[in-house]
């Protein structure tokens, strides 16, 4: 689930529907895409990237056309920095970047498992594992504990 100025897209894993509206939820359209997806991140423009099984996908058309992103990391958790930049984790915790959508640099390694992921105002990654919160102020090259909550 993400929004943007004007709209709205989620993605129904009980179904494989992914939904947009582009009326503050008033209307709802599926857009075609084809494999199941594992995250999406929207620019503030509306494009959108999903992250799936068969790889990184990039819609940036009204219609919602998805193509695949050749020779992108196999990510599974995506956002866009406020600057327009494409964050991402591997499987393995791996953060790469990407202003383009084309190239992807690896940057440093989350170093455990992890739930979620997310970019903050002034572009610092987050990043929540089982046990903890961790921060990367460098774009993902290195992360810090933020907060801890695991098991005591």
């Amino acid at each position: 689930l993400d929004a943007w100025e004007g709209g709205v897209i989620g993605y129904d894993g009980l179904s494989g529907a992914l939904l947009r509206s582009l009326d503050d939820g008033a209307t709802w359209y599926p857009m075609p895409i084809d494999a199941p997806v594992v995250d999406l991140a929207v620019d503030d423009s509306g494009r959108l990237v999903a992250a799936t099984a068969a790889g990184l996908q990039v819609s940036d058309d009204a219609e919602g056309t998805f193509a695949l992103v050749p020779e992108s990391p196999a990510l599974v958790l995506v956002d866009f920095a406020p600057d327009g930049r494409l964050v991402g984790l591997d499987e393995s915790g791996q953060a790469y970047t990407s202003v383009d959508l084309r190239t992807f640099e690896a940057r440093g390694s989350v170093g455990e498992s992890f739930t979620a992921m997310t970019t903050g105002p002034a572009g610092e990654v987050w990043v929540a594992t089982p046990e903890r919160l961790l921060r990367s102020v460098d774009e993902g090259a290195t992360f810090t504990e933020a907060l801890a909550w695991g098991m005591s």
